[in-house]
């Protein structure tokens, strides 16, 4: 299991840093330096580890940030995400009376944008797409083209045309989709 999830993970791009139970501390801030987003190990020590992260006061250094674009279906996905532990910190939508209902329900705090090249600039880790499916493709690209890893949360193209393109530009980057 471990090796082939090791293999894997590189496979993908995705940094490795293998560790072990013991010096928790440095774990956790080698966690932090690197800005993980993901960690495999098993379910007690990751309880363990968040138990620790809490004790630390670190948790917030820990945490993915997300934009969502496309708020009328984004924000059931928004909250499943902040569910997850993950920041949402940037909002975009064309469309300025769901803006402004879906600032109601992330907070004040949360960046809100109705261009989409304004918003990928906002430091964010990664975008759910949540825009019509058949728009998906050169929005997708440009996350890419600026190394955010993308959710789609649909079928991500409309045409085959498309899907390759799509598929050129993600082997083209180090990012997750």
């Amino acid at each position: 299991g471990g090796l082939g999830l090791h293999a894997g993970a590189e496979e993908i791009g995705a940094t490795v840093i293998p560790m072990s139970s013991g010096n928790t501390a440095l774990q956790i801030q080698t966690m932090i330096d690197f800005g993980a987003t993901c960690l495999c190990c098993t379910p007690s020590y990751a309880m363990y580890l968040a138990e620790e992260i809490e004790k630390l006061g670190v948790k917030d250094q820990l945490k993915l940030k997300v934009g969502i674009f496309g708020v009328g279906r984004g924000m059931d996905l928004a909250k499943d995400f902040m569910l997850l532990g993950a920041d949402i910190v940037a909002i975009c939508d064309f469309n300025e009376e769901r803006l402004e209902e879906a600032t109601k329900k992330v907070g004040k705090d949360t960046a809100v944008y109705s261009d989409f090249d304004s918003f990928i600039e906002h430091d964010l880790d990664a975008v759910v797409l949540a825009n019509y499916f058949h728009e998906h493709t050169p929005f997708a690209i440009k996350c890419f083209e600026k190394g955010l890893h993308v959710f789609s949360e649909c079928i991500s193209n409309g045409t085959m045309a498309e899907g390759i393109e799509l598929l050129k530009a993600f082997k083209n980057s180090n990012s997750i989709y």
